[in-house]
């Protein structure tokens, strides 16, 4: 018997494995995710997947995409798209296409309010790659989130979970472009002879201009390079014969400028795509810059010497037609400033452009950046126009892959003198940047002005110019960088205080947590987030404990401090609702409002910090938390490396084989992310500053632990990506500029949440609330600001000004670099982003020239015209803070240091955070940090403080904020038991040595 159950048993197994169902393969493609867009826009929605959506503009072509299905079988097509009850229900209707055959239902007409899956039916797909197709059938603005494959018969994706979404999700795969249409770039042959016409030489650089010709025999002047390279002259192997010099032109121009790339309408160059062995043709998005207009040609013919440093090359069409630029090599600069003038014969639109060096393959580029978009060697599929304003630093650069000794980089630069005086928007720029050719190839072309803009438009005689710079530098894409950094955009330490010192702003900060305006939910123990609906965040939870500890604010501790610990100790993220909203639920869903014992959102460096920061007397914290050894990470909100993580675990445990495994991970990294090839072109949907580039923020905490010089080279690879992120334009003025004309200021931002109802702070704005006033230039400046995302940047290009923000949480880390490497340009680019910039906190986004932020009360009074997002508070103080740490390290070099923790896992809010050990101050060993408004204080805004408190002594840190020297008075509380009365002061100076004395 028992044989018998046996053999039934094995039967009954194996016809369980024979006739069981194959796993249902389901994929996911977001809408804006596709290669090609034609005539399909990308455009922010809050309820699309993605929060970015394509919507048909008319035109032609399909949107495309390739993907890669890995089985065969009957696919169910299903498409999100979007509805209007009440305006003009189904006619917003688009078309479903797979491999070039449409599919028989249309979607966009299912006649419900918002977002629904469509089933749009069903195709045999053969596993391999196929192509998607959106196709404008209605011409009437359709709209498509994502499109969906799936083999489940069951599957209803309207019941689906965000969660699932994200499992199924791919991104398509990048497929070779051609342009049939564009003209093969004709290359100029050198002559022979080579006959030297004229030449323009200074210490750094040599331009010769040499005689060559073309096909038909013609002359045409040829532009060589040299750089000097540590002391020698390196000839570049790059010369003009690739270049081109064209004008576009259209009698009445019309530029579209609803996304971040400008678009010219009715202007669509055709785009083929093959798939094994298949050709698609469509049409480009009309954001090809290069065809904008109709193009004219023109070749260089001839040349004229005006003086030293200057000659005229004179470019001439086939047509007869001139153009002239100038080329001027200054004497102390090692870039070319070459102005493009010609005469317009006929009234209309024009806009010259340049074509500069020679194209390059990928393969031959180590390094090509056009910020924000473009870095490593990531590249568009097709070109497209970054303008001028929409660039934090307005350059197309290549650095090619080189055998040589003397790496030599390249880079076409909009000349700052040419740019707008205001603050950044998308009608205020000058010239537009591509990296790209007409061919689609690596090779950097300026356009100015932007055809179809205001100052594009001429009458007959009119002289039509465009002014760049062009620069081989010796070295690598950092040098290159830098250089035009410091010496053609001049960025300097700009800044000064202007309402309140940093360590008046993070006191006022404190007391804005602690208060009933600072948007804190004793309920819900956190700060509202002001997305959504009775939701809240906590984004620096040990930013608050570090306020109540530096502050010595017991109140702030018990209502704030404790309320937050309790909160990480049982929410399973940062951010939690009591139930989920119906409105904006991208926060929350059903997941994350189960209580989780401890959170699983806050990795290894929350809990030894919170454990650091309670002076290890929670023995049962260490034991919940590490008990078990190594704790894991978590990044879901982050990019944060293992190794960052698993230096929290040595900070609690240090141990050298636990050292050991964090520098094996952690040069890892420097291969697979900081010194990668990387081609992952990022979405203007990502976050700039985790997404586009390595988690740097930590090397340094490394180099500083292990002294080990390779972890100080890639925090200064990455630290030249954030700079590449920070406004370098416009030039700070000194002269007064006039704000808030006509007592408004635009803003461009929604009415957010505050708990359950709809808030904005100051909202409706009063009469008098906003009142033009003349103010310094500088004080309202963009340069040194970064930017959130590309989307909130621009935001459809509407308001005053582009969307940056003065979360500034790198600035404490840029700081810290300069203390390791003596480059003040970090300290600039740290300074620009921080001084002067708020009295508290300042909000979020800022969209143009505006002093409202600036005040101490701002977020008590309003209006609230930069964002308060309350949850941000505390990471903002808590960046204050380290940087004033920071900056008493820095300028006593060393001699003051505190111990810390670090603060991270949101976004790139992260920091150093104190208050956990004593420290030392001059060789002072045993000094506590504190930061209090009593016993001693300094009302000046010009000066920074910090207390330090040992069982001996009181420590008053000052730090000027000024270039010139200051009698800054110190408020000394006269009650106060702590301090020695009648005792001598010794005041020193930043080396430690004491410069006088007094007494108390």
């Amino acid at each position: 018997m028992k044989f018998i159950k046996l053999s039934l048993l094995i039967v009954f197994l194996c016809n369980a494995v024979i006739f069981a169902a194959p796993k249902p393969n389901t994929i996911i493609v977001n809408a804006e995710d596709f290669q090609c867009h034609a005539n399909w826009w990308q455009t922010s929605d809050s309820r699309a997947l993605g929060r970015q959506m394509l919507q048909a503009r008319g035109g032609e072509g399909d949107a495309l995409a390739a993907v890669d299905i890995k089985s065969a079988g009957t696919y169910q097509l299903w498409t999100r798209a979007k509805d209007y009850v009440n305006n003009q229900p189904k006619t917003r209707r688009f078309l479903l296409v797979v491999d070039d055959v449409t599919v028989d239902i249309e979607s966009g007409q299912h006649g419900q309010e918002g977002w629904k899956w469509e089933h749009v039916g069903q195709r045999e797909l053969d596993a391999g790659t196929h192509v998607l197709g959106l196709r404008d059938s209605a011409k009437f603005y359709g709209r498509c989130d994502a499109v969906l494959l799936t083999t489940d018969t069951k599957l209803d994706p309207n019941t689906m979970k965000l969660a699932a979404f994200k499992r199924d999700l791919v991104t398509p795969l990048q497929m070779k472009l051609t342009y049939p249409d564009a003209q093969q770039q004709t290359v100029l042959q050198i002559s022979k002879q080579g006959k030297t016409l004229a030449t323009l030489q200074n210490k750094q650089t040599r331009l010769t201009f040499v005689q060559g010709q073309d096909q038909q025999g013609q002359l045409l002047v040829v532009r060589k390079t040299a750089v000097q390279v540590n002391g020698q002259w390196v000839e570049s192997p790059v010369d003009s014969s690739a270049e081109s010099v064209f004008v576009l032109y259209r009698p009445d121009a019309k530029v579209e400028l609803g996304s971040f790339y400008p678009s010219w309408p009715g202007q669509s160059p055709v785009i083929q795509m093959q798939v094994d062995g298949k050709l698609y043709t469509t049409r480009g998005n009309n954001q090809n810059p290069f065809a904008a207009g109709q193009r004219t040609d023109f070749l260089p013919r001839a040349i004229e010497s005006v003086n030293p440093q200057t000659v005229h090359v004179i470019y001439q069409s086939s047509q007869g037609k001139e153009l002239v630029a100038r080329w001027e090599l200054a004497a102390d600069e090692s870039e070319a400033v070459v102005t493009f003038k010609l005469t317009a014969e006929q009234s209309g639109n024009f806009s010259i452009g340049f074509t500069a060096f020679t194209p390059w393959h990928r393969d031959a580029i180590a390094f090509n950046q056009l910020s924000p978009m473009v870095q490593f060697v990531r590249r568009d599929p097709y070109p497209v126009m970054t303008t001028s304003s929409c660039s934090p630093l307005p350059m197309a650069m290549v650095e090619p892959v080189s055998d040589a000794q003397s790496q030599l980089t390249y880079a076409l630069i909009a000349d700052p003198d040419h740019l707008s005086n205001n603050w950044p928007a998308a009608r205020n720029a000058r010239l537009g940047l591509s990296l790209l050719n007409r061919q689609s190839d690596v090779q950097p072309t300026v356009f100015g002005p932007i055809l179809g803009f205001d100052d594009s438009s001429f009458e007959v005689g009119q002289h039509v110019v465009m002014t760049c710079r062009v620069l081989v530098q010796g070295g690598d894409w950092k040098a290159a960088q830098q250089y035009a950094m410091r010496e053609i955009f001049e960025v300097s330490d700009y800044r000064k205080p202007v309402a309140a010192s940093l360590s008046q702003a993070y006191l006022n900060m404190v007391d804005l947590m602690g208060s009933k305006q600072g948007g804190w939910s004793e309920k819900l123990m956190s700060f509202y987030n002001i997305e959504s609906p009775a939701t809240v965040t906590h984004a620096s939870p040990l930013g608050i404990v570090e306020a109540a500890l530096l502050t010595e604010n017991q109140t702030f501790y018990k209502e704030r401090a404790l309320p937050t610990i309790a909160y990480t100790l049982s929410r399973p993220s940062a951010h939690f609702a009591a139930t989920v909203p119906e409105d904006m639920h991208v926060y929350v869903n059903e997941k994350r409002i189960t209580l989780t014992v401890p959170s699983a959102f806050y990795g290894a460096a929350y809990w030894q910090g919170l454990h650091d920061l309670l002076g290890r007397r929670n023995a049962w914290l260490d034991e919940m938390i590490f008990g078990k050894g190594i704790v894991s990470y978590a990044n879901s909100y982050s990019t944060i490396p293992v190794w960052s993580e698993l230096l929290a675990n040595y900070r609690l445990h240090p141990d050298a084989k636990l050292l050991e495994r964090i520098k094996t991970e952690a040069d890892q990294f420097l291969k697979d992310e900081v010194y990668a090839r990387r081609t992952d072109l990022q979405q203007i949907r990502h976050f700039y500053n985790i997404s586009f580039y390595p988690y740097w923020w930590d090397l340094q905490d490394l180099y500083d632990l292990t002294g080990e010089k390779r972890y100080l080279d890639a925090a200064i690879e990455g630290a030249n990506f954030t700079m590449a992120g920070q406004w370098a334009h416009p030039k700070p003025q000194q002269q007064s500029r006039t704000i808030h004309k006509g007592n408004t200021f635009s803003h461009a931002m929604p009415m957010w949440w505050l708990g359950d109802k709809r808030f904005r702070l100051g909202f409706p704005i009063a009469d008098g609330a906003i009142v033009q006033k003349q103010v310094p230039g500088w004080q309202v400046n963009s340069s040194g600001l970064g930017f959130e995302q590309p989307t909130t940047l621009y935001a459809t290009g509407k308001g005053d000004g582009l969307g940056m923000i003065l979360m500034s949480a790198w600035a404490p880390n840029l700081l810290r670099l300069y203390g390791n490497t003596g480059n003040d340009l970090y300290r600039s680019y740290a300074r620009n982003s921080i001084i002067g910039r708020f009295g508290n906190y300042p909000g979020y986004y800022v969209r143009g020239e505006t002093d409202l932020y600036q005040s101490p009360d701002f977020p008590y009074d309003g209006p609230d015209v930069t964002s308060l997002y309350y949850h941000h508070v505390p990471p903002h103080a808590a960046f204050t803070m380290d940087y004033l740490v920071t900056q008493a390290n820095v300028r006593s070099a060393g001699k003051i240091h505190f111990p810390w923790s670090r603060q991270q896992g949101y976004v790139w809010f992260t920091n150093r955070v104190y208050g956990q050990a004593p420290g030392r101050v001059f060789g002072q060993d045993g000094v506590s940090l504190a930061l209090t408004r009593k016993p001693i204080s300094i009302a000046s805004p010009n000066v920074d403080y910090l207390l330090g408190k040992s069982s001996d002594a009181t420590y008053v840190i000052l730090m000027n904020q000024l270039h010139e020297a200051l009698d800054v008075p110190v408020s000394v509380d006269v009650t106060a038991k702590q301090l020695a009365f009648g005792k001598a002061v010794e005041v020193l100076d930043h080396t430690g040595k004491v410069v006088s004395q007094t007494v108390l």
